[in-house]
């Protein structure tokens, strides 16, 4: 499954590189920034640290790979890692400004968790494609 996505994403050009990218900001500033913004609340009937936990890792992983990917042979995969990891800080911090969200080290773990994640699968996986 991960060489088809490959595959599919090296199809991939520039124009539509760009509309991801969009997309993908559009999606996380709204996620982030949407006041009172609680989708655990959908799969459970209160709030839950671990559901909380696991969209926050999962969400960060799916987006770091994704961009990991679409900009292998331009950028360096752990800066641009860290360069998410540090705008994933300042969505939650600025989570304290907004009614109904809050700011939790939580959060940032969980989403620095998913990113390490996705970081170290990408990685993998490039070595394995080489050897």
């Amino acid at each position: 499954m991960v060489c088809r996505i490959e595959r599919k994403l090296k199809r991939v050009n520039q124009q539509k590189r760009s509309i991801i990218i969009i997309l993908v900001a559009i999606v996380t500033i709204l996620i982030s920034l949407w006041p009172d913004f609680h989708p655990e609340r959908y799969f459970i009937k209160t709030y839950s640290l671990t559901v909380d936990c696991l969209l926050h890792g999962s969400f960060y992983f799916i987006i770091n790979f994704i961009l990991n990917k679409i900009f292998y042979n331009t950028f360096n995969s752990l800066l641009l890692s860290i360069a998410i990891a540090i705008i994933s800080i300042i969505f939650e911090l600025t989570q304290i400004l907004i009614p109904g969200r809050s700011f939790t080290l939580m959060d940032i773990m969980s989403n620095s968790l998913g990113i390490f994640l996705s970081l170290s699968l990408f990685v993998i996986s490039k070595k394995h494609k080489q050897s």
